[in-house]
């Protein structure tokens, strides 16, 4: 990394012992240790860092491309092949509403309607006499006689 041999490092351990001392040496060279290992744990968590977003800078490098190729996908369609389904719905609508037209126009109320109230009451006490029931018996409306 440096190209320092083992020579030069014995050279600097003299020096700095001179220097400190013999009382102070072991302090330094243990602050120095300590700083050494937190730069190393700070340089490992950088590089986590840059590998994980590397890796989210890749995900969107593919997800980029991906939806590159749906455009160009997108592109590609005939626009005239798009009318053939407005077409058919056009087809379909007038169809409906030549069939509309074409029927008679029923009032849903009117068989209500021509019940009378004493029909109505003799209808609705009778089928309660012979069910026994105290409630309206809902057999005798016609989307529940089917089922």
């Amino acid at each position: 990394m440096f190209d320092i041999g083992f020579g030069e490092l014995v050279v600097v351990a003299v020096v700095a012992l001179i220097v400190f001392g013999p009382e102070e040496f072991p302090v330094m060279i243990r602050n120095v240790m300590e700083s050494i290992s937190k730069v190393r744990r700070f340089i490992s968590s950088v590089k986590v860092d840059l590998e994980s977003e590397l890796q989210r800078a890749e995900e969107i490098k593919r997800l980029v491309a991906k939806e590159l190729e749906i455009a160009k996908q997108h592109a590609s369609i005939d626009p005239n092949a798009l009318t053939i389904p407005n077409q058919i719905r056009s087809a379909g609508q007038s169809a409906i509403e030549s069939v509309a037209a074409s029927a008679p126009v029923s009032d849903p109320v009117a068989p209500a309607a021509a019940l009378t109230s004493s029909e109505t009451s003799k209808e609705i006490s009778g089928t309660a006499a012979s069910d026994g029931a105290t409630s309206l018996n809902h057999s005798s409306r016609p989307d529940h006689g089917a089922n």
